[in-house]
């Protein structure tokens, strides 16, 4: 029963979180930005990136004297949280949101310059 509710979990924080963020970032990069090669350079990075590096990233960010872990000393909270059952969920969205933003973000770029190019047509 566990695992349902950790999926479910999951899915709840994942899906809105990733389509937020994406939406977000595609209406940015359609707008007339300054460097707007290097965002989509920035945005697509996760995919081009190896599993294997970004699993070693984010292994010492989360390390026990990681970056997540003094950004946390510093407000308060000691570093058993680390293994607290929340916590541990929460690199995991995360990580997730991160490495699987890119897919959402270039559907909704794409589909805004379609809608732009069909608009601009008529």
């Amino acid at each position: 029963m566990d695992s349902i509710v950790n999926t479910f979990y999951y899915s709840i924080l994942v899906v809105p979180t990733q389509l937020i963020i994406a939406l977000i970032l595609a209406v940015i990069v359609n707008d007339k930005v300054k460097f707007k090669d290097f965002f989509r350079t920035t945005y697509y990075l996760p995919t081009v990136t190896s599993p294997v590096a970004v699993s070693i990233i984010f292994l010492f960010l989360y390390k026990t004297d990681g970056l997540v872990n003094q950004i946390l000393s510093h407000i308060g909270i000691t570093h058993e949280t680390g293994s607290m059952p929340s916590f541990v969920m929460s690199a995991i969205v995360s990580v997730a949101v991160w490495v699987l933003l890119v897919f959402t973000w270039l559907h909704f770029y794409q589909g805004s310059l379609q809608f732009l190019t069909s608009f601009t047509k008529r």
